[in-house]
């Protein structure tokens, strides 16, 4: 299944919609049954370490589903983005011992 990075920069002045949305949207990124399913993901943060955008990492068989996938998260409602960009990632190093020990480093 192909991998694709979902990339959002957020609107000037959005940081306390963002904090107040921001439980909804974890819970939503996480359901099973969506057409897309994350991998990983984070906000990015400004210069200041505040969060000012969103990448996320997603299996999906098309495109199209990434789309509908990002069309009913919480952030997409509370209309907090100003761009946003999905790609499709070709296939590249095995990753899968890197999760692993991250996995354990986190646990």
């Amino acid at each position: 299944m192909p991998l694709w990075l979902f990339t959002a920069r957020d609107k000037p002045g959005v940081l306390e919609i963002r904090k107040a949305t921001r439980p909804s949207h974890r819970d939503y990124i996480v359901r099973k049954d969506l057409p897309a399913e994350m991998v990983f993901g984070a906000p990015l943060l400004d210069d200041n370490g505040d969060m000012n955008g969103t990448w996320l990492l997603l299996l999906a068989d098309h495109k199209a589903d990434v789309e509908a996938f990002c069309a009913g998260d919480p952030y997409r409602a509370a209309d907090l983005f100003e761009t946003t960009e999905i790609r499709q990632l070709a296939p590249g190093f095995d990753w899968t011992p890197k999760v692993e020990n991250l996995k354990h480093r986190v646990d």
